[in-house]
């Protein structure tokens, strides 16, 4: 979600339990930072349902929009992110494992494929196997 629409949904609910009283600026703040990564399209069922449940304002209300966004990915399964992977000739699900043997003892190394780019671990190199092959790896 975008601040605009945090916002919204924070006026909105203050409007429904009739806070007096804005939060600070950097409350909304910190509370965007907390909850950004929930889509707005969630926004509406999350408003809608914690009006339903809470008879007050929600003590934690990032903690209850994160509670009430699983219930709405639990309520609407197919809105949920889904990874898809493909086949490569190269890898395996975007990873390429090689050996290489340094001072007499082999040594295993995992790199990404570049040719896919299916795994998006930066803690792997992104390498191809021709490169790799090149280089005087086993694969």
């Amino acid at each position: 979600m975008v601040r605009e629409e945090f916002d919204t949904f924070l006026m909105e609910m203050a409007a429904f339990y009739e806070r007096k009283q804005q939060p600070a600026q950097k409350t909304f703040d910190i509370w965007f930072n907390k909850v950004q990564k929930i889509p707005a399209e969630s926004l509406m069922w999350i408003t809608k349902k914690i009006q339903d449940e809470f008879e007050i304002w929600p003590r934690n209300i990032t903690a209850t929009l994160w509670a009430m966004y699983h219930q709405w990915l639990d309520a609407y399964p197919e809105k949920r992110a889904i990874e898809n992977y493909f086949y490569c000739p190269d890898c395996n699900d975007g990873l390429i494992t090689a050996r290489k043997a340094k001072n007499g003892v082999n040594y295993r190394y995992i790199f990404r494929c570049t040719k896919c780019k299916q795994n998006h671990n930066r803690s792997f190199p992104l390498v191809s196997r021709a490169e790799l092959m090149n280089d005087g790896y086993d694969l």
